[in-house]
């Protein structure tokens, strides 16, 4: 799961420089890879495999009247702390928001069966949250994660390491527009590395003959 291909035109000499990709792919599978939703069920599910979403993150996405109905249904919950940002959270995952997050206020209130309770990973939450979370982030910072999810940032990194020593995700500097230290789930990063090589390939097609000699002609003034 490491032998993810390094770009040859690439600087070898400088090690920072070799994760860097192209920013326009990253961009393209940061755009592909993040959920879609248009109705109630398809954000529920979004809820699910992000684990938790920041209410700014919604928003953006125009799902403001689907959480709400989310809400209406007992499916969904607002967490809400002092002074952090506040989170969406589907039912399912809400056990392991608060034990990652700790004591919170939260509505609707919504009882918690053993079903619900047993739904997810409650022995090492974080890990399992970041983990669905990583599969449609793209490359990410722990201080971005630690800003938006207002975590700490130990906790982050050391949850990020537990997946990274599971092969899930891989640390470099990828984005050509971040200097912080990123992290990036490994089919993502692959994705990212093919549109980045097929960027270059691009750049050195062959052109055709007739191109070429039109070239020629007008390089030598015939």
């Amino acid at each position: 799961t490491r032998a993810i291909r390094t770009r040859h035109a690439l600087d070898p000499a400088t090690a920072k420089d070799l994760g860097k990709l192209d920013g326009n792919a990253v961009r393209m599978v940061r755009e592909e890879a993040w959920p879609g939703a248009g109705d109630d069920d398809e954000l529920y599910d979004a809820l699910v495999q992000c684990g938790m979403l920041a209410e700014e993150e919604g928003l953006a996405n125009g799902w403001g009247s689907l959480v709400g109905n989310l809400q209406r249904q007992g499916r969904a919950v607002l967490i809400e702390r002092e002074g952090k940002p506040k989170l969406w959270c589907a039912l399912e995952r809400l056990p392991q928001v608060l034990a990652v997050v700790g004591a919170s206020e939260y509505v609707p209130l919504v009882a918690m069966t053993d079903a619900v309770v047993t739904a997810h990973d409650l022995e090492r939450p974080l890990i399992d949250l970041l983990r669905g979370r990583m599969e449609v982030e793209g490359p990410a910072t722990v201080a971005d994660l630690g800003d938006r999810f207002g975590l700490e940032a130990s906790a982050i990194e050391g949850a990020m390491l537990h997946l990274e020593a599971d092969g899930m995700i891989f640390r470099g500097y990828f984005d050509p527009d971040v200097d912080d230290r990123q992290w990036c789930e490994r089919r993502l990063l692959a994705r990212i590395h093919r549109y980045t090589l097929q960027k270059l390939r691009r750049e050195v097609e062959p052109v055709s003959p007739a191109a070429f000699m039109r070239f020629l002609f007008g390089w030598h003034g015939i």
